[in-house]
C-alpha cells in the first residue's frame, strides 16, 4: 500500500488554506494555479520476516512544494511538514531550489512512511 499522501495533505487545514487540493503524484498539470504540491515515491523496501511474508512496506516519499516566491514556498513547506510528521519520519534536510524555466521556487522534503500490506 502507498501512504495516503493526498488524503493527509488535502484534509489538513493549513495545507488546504495555501494549496487547496492542488496536490499531485509525480507531476502537476502544466497550467495549474500556484502554489501546489507534488510527491513521488523515491525508495523503500518491504519489512520481511523469517517466519512469514512481509507485513509492511517502508516508503521514502519526496514531497515538493512549488510557489511563485520564497515566502510562499516556506509557508507551504512548513504546513506540509506539520501535516505529515504525525504519520511519518522526516529524513534529511529540506532543500530549496529555483527553476529558471518555470520561474518557480521549490522546496524538497523527504519522509519515511510504513504502511501495512
Amino acid at each position: 500500500m502507498t501512504a495516503p499522501i493526498y488524503q493527509w495533505l488535502s484534509t489538513d487545514t493549513a495545507v488546504a488554506a495555501i494549496a487547496g487540493t492542488r496536490i499531485y503524484q509525480t507531476i502537476a498539470p502544466q497550467d495549474v494555479v500556484k502554489p501546489y504540491v507534488t510527491w513521488n515515491i523515491v525508495g523503500g523496501h518491504s519489512e520481511s520476516y523469517l517466519s512469514e511474508g512481509a507485513g509492511s512496506d517502508q516508503q521514502r516519499i519526496q514531497v515538493d512544494v512549488w510557489a511563485l516566491d520564497g515566502v510562499g514556498r516556506k509557508n507551504l513547506a512548513n504546513a506540509v511538514r506539520d501535516a505529515l510528521e504525525p504519520y511519518g519520519y522526516p529524513v534529511g534536510v529540506p532543500m530549496d531550489d529555483y527553476e529558471s524555466d518555470t520561474k518557480l521556487f521549490r522546496m524538497m522534503l523527504q519522509f519515511n512512511f510504513w504502511t501495512p500490506h
